[in-house]
This record gives C-alpha cells, structure tokens and sequence, in this order.
C-alpha cells in the first residue's frame, strides 16, 4: 500500500514538470496538507517569527482535514473549527492577540498578520485538533506537511511522503521562480532579498534549567543581554517549577523536553507535554536525551519531535569565566549555524562573558527552532 501511495504522488508530479528556470532562488518553504503539495507563493508561503513557524490559515479551510477557517473582519478574529465531531474551535482574535479554544483555555503564540494574509502557529492549531505536523528538510528548502490520522498518506512517513512528493515539490519551485523572474522583469531589476545583509553567526545555547534560582539567574543575564535560549525540563521538573517555567515562556525563550530514558520516549514526552500546557498554556516539539535515548532521534523525528543534537558541546568542561573564551572560539570554528548544549554547568559571569564575545563579533543568540535539528 505504501508503495502504491509513493507511486501516485511521483506519477502525479511528473506529469506537472516545467521547464527549470535559470535564475536562483531563496530556500523556500513547501506546505503540503495531506496528499497536495499547496502552490508555492511569496505572499503565503510559511515563514519563522518569534521562535515559531507559522502557516497561512487558509489552509486549514480543507474538508480533508475536517476543519474550516473563518475570519471575520468586523470583529478582527480567525476562527478555525471543526465541522463534525466534538466541533471544536481555536479563536484567535487579532487585535488583542489572544487564542483562546472553545474548551475554556487560553493558547499561545498569536497569529500574525503578514501581505493582507493572517498566518497562524502551525504547531498550535495541529496539537489542538489532533492533527500531524512535520516540518522536513528537502530540496530547495523545507516542507511544511500537515496531514489527518484518517488520510490514506499518513500511512508513509514524513521522510517517504517528501521522497514521493519531489516531483510535485519541483513542478512548484519552477513555477514559483518563474513568477518571481516576470515579477523583476516588471520593476526593472532584481526582488529584494530581505535575508541579505545578515553578518556574524548564528548560535543557539541549550541550558539544562538545573535548580530555579540558578535557571533564574541564566535568565536575568540572558535579559540583560537580549538574548534567547532553549531550556530543557523534564516532566517533574515542570510540574514541580510552573513559575519558572511561565517565565522562561514569557521571555520569549524556548522550552524543550529532557527526555530521562526511564519510560518509553512517546510517553515522557506526552507526559512533559501535558504538565508543559498545565504550566503555561503551550506545547514543545523539542527534546533533549539523556541515557542512550540518542539512538532514537530518528523515530522522534517521525513522530514530529526535533531532538536536540548539539555541534559543541559545552557541558562537560561548563561555560565559566576561565573557559568563556574558549567555548566561544570552538562555535566560531564551527561551519553554519551553532547549536551549543552547556547543561546546567553554567555561571552568570562565564555566560555573560560568553555573550560579550558574541556582542563583540555580531552574532546572533537564539532558541532552538525545529529547522535548527
């Protein structure tokens, strides 16, 4: 059946396959929902804000996954609900940037209003309705695929549907390239590539939370700085800490899931998850391991979840004022963005000695995204 499933898709893109364009283009992100690779366009095509991906909300207006989409202009609010079932709605109101769901609780991030379009948090709206979101590197960029249990494609993997979706995957890009090349042509000269202009690199710092008053002091320093971070709890570190952990959110700073190794990692995470929502109103797709849950990052990434595979790992010699210089010289050594695990071996004034060398050389200090594992 998974076969006959890939078959389809390839047969289906080769059908739709253009003549490839000569001019480059930016890494794109694809959307696909359930079998349909969606068409590729500027003004909706999925894009990262505060941390978090976002997708246009039109496309949850799909009777496929038995959800319709509906803004209001007059009273500024997006409303994507269910049309059978228990009826559940997700409410998002723009003006005031509150999500609230029809069982009584309060959700974030908020949506965001982008080219005349509302986007909205992919993971939130997927998590609320049950539905699958993987977010999976390909050519040209990532795909973006949200899909029902019920769907006939949920049978393959998110690795199998890209694999079976290239050609439908590159039917777009063509044509989405050429639609930027009569765009230039109509203003006289190339579009502008907002992402042109960046210097110094990207690092993403990984903190273990460790004790509250010692996560309260990373988080007074990361403040200070204007720095974000991702701190990993594990699920009785978040039941038993909730006011440091609605602090860490309120920052703006990541939150992942510390998996212990001592259960079943669907488990763990359904466990962390829970206590995380409990806390603060939010769900993770990101994980860290400890005791040889390493070896299973794949299944992880399956099942949607983005665990934590540092390039320098910090967390043995700790992020002191003696080792500040160094740490930060082996991130700079490394190619592309930097994902630095430190654990909980951490001093305020080795971070903030860590963070003026990374001022110095304009980089930027960020949260885990999905994309970065």
């Amino acid at each position: 059946m998974r076969k006959r499933l890939a078959m389809l898709l390839v047969c289906a893109g080769m059908l739709s396959l253009l003549a490839v364009p000569t001019a480059a283009a930016k890494s794109v992100y694809f959307t696909a929902v359930n079998e349909n690779i969606l068409e590729l366009k500027e003004e909706t095509m999925p894009f990262w804000s505060g941390q978090n991906l976002y997708v246009d909300s039109a496309i949850f207006s799909d009777r496929w996954l038995g959800l319709y989409c509906n803004r209001n202009r007059v009273n500024g609010t997006v409303v994507i609900l269910e049309t059978s079932g228990q009826r559940r709605a997700l409410v998002f109101e723009l003006d005031t940037g509150y999500v609230t769901g029809s069982d009584g609780n309060n959700y974030y991030p908020a949506a965001v209003q982008r080219n005349g379009q509302v986007f909205v948090p992919a993971g939130v709206v997927a998590d609320y309705f049950g539905l699958t979101y993987n977010n999976i590197r390909v050519d040209h960029g990532f795909l973006i695929w949200i899909h029902s249990a019920n769907a006939t494609v949920s049978l393959l993997t998110a690795q199998e549907f890209a694999n079976a979706a290239s050609y439908q995957m590159t039917a777009r890009y063509q044509k989405y390239l050429q639609s930027r090349e009569a765009g230039e042509e109509e203003n006289g000269g190339e579009a502008e590539d907002p992402s042109a202009a960046v210097t110094g690199k990207t690092l993403n710092l990984c903190f273990r939370m460790g004790t509250e008053e010692h996560a309260r002091e990373i988080l007074d320093v990361l403040g200070r700085n204007g720095a974000n971070a991702t701190f990993y709890l594990t699920a009785q570190e978040i039941r038993t800490a909730p006011d440091t952990v609605r602090h860490i959110a309120v920052a703006g700073h990541r939150i992942g899931i510390l998996l212990t190794g001592t259960g079943a990692a669907p488990a763990e995470l359904r466990e962390a998850n829970e206590a995380l929502f409990l806390a603060c109103g939010g769900k993770t797709r990101l994980c860290a391991a400890e005791k040889g849950v390493e070896g299973k990052a794949e299944s992880l990434r399956q099942a949607g979840y983005c665990l934590l595979i540092p390039k320098v790992d910090g967390s043995v010699r700790g992020l002191y004022t003696g080792s500040a210089e160094s740490l930060f010289q082996t991130a700079q050594n490394s190619r592309g963005s930097v994902t630095v695990w430190l654990g909980e071996s951490v001093s305020a004034e080795g971070l903030q000695r860590f963070l003026t060398l990374a001022s110095d050389a304009r980089d930027r200090i960020l949260g885990m995204t999905e994309r970065d594992g």
